[in-house]
């Protein structure tokens, strides 16, 4: 369901302007529609500013197959064919566990588990394991690009008030 639109008192008055014989206290709504100050509609919304500042991984290209195929077999005896037909046995098996109900556990990975969800289409959650998570919060581990780093620590309304330091004419007001 698309959001329901936010109509600002001016504009509402703007257009009642034109209609004498209809005034502000008789006007009614549409279920769900609010009426608001020409303020209120200025104002920053609190999540627009936390999503702004918050910090977030500057993604890279994916890491696909192939790329992990000719990384393993540098380190390892096993040449790219063996390990793509590892992968696809793999894959295979995972599917026919996944199709049967069991969950798929894959140390140092994570577990698959089937799921259904109301329209009766099936999906698989997938619960990353934590050494998998430990491993990448290890100190200097982490070396891809980040957005907003000074932010990581701070409580969202640190981040408030910086939005509302670097953007006057549109604050986040409580």
């Amino acid at each position: 369901m698309p959001p329901l639109p936010r109509l600002s008192r001016r504009s509402i008055l703007s257009r009642l302007s034109t209609q004498p014989d209809i005034k502000p206290s008789h006007l009614k709504l549409p279920p769900g529609w609010v009426l608001q100050s020409a303020k209120e509609a200025t104002m920053a919304k609190r999540i627009t500013a936390i999503q702004a500042l918050t910090p977030r991984i500057e993604l890279q290209g994916r890491f696909v197959t192939e790329t992990m195929c000719d990384l393993i077999s540098r380190r390892t005896s096993l040449n790219r064919g063996e390990i793509e037909n590892v992968l696809r046995e793999l894959d295979e098996n995972m599917a026919d566990a996944l199709s049967t109900g069991r969950p798929v556990k894959l140390n140092g990975i994570g577990t698959l588990t089937p799921v259904i969800r109301l329209n009766g289409e099936f999906s698989v959650n997938v619960r990353v394991d934590r050494e998998l998570i430990k491993d990448l919060n290890k100190p200097g581990r982490f070396t891809g690009g980040l957005r907003n780093r000074p932010n990581i620590g701070r409580s969202a309304d640190e981040l408030i008030q910086g939005w509302n330091a670097n953007h006057p004419d549109d604050p986040v007001v409580d």
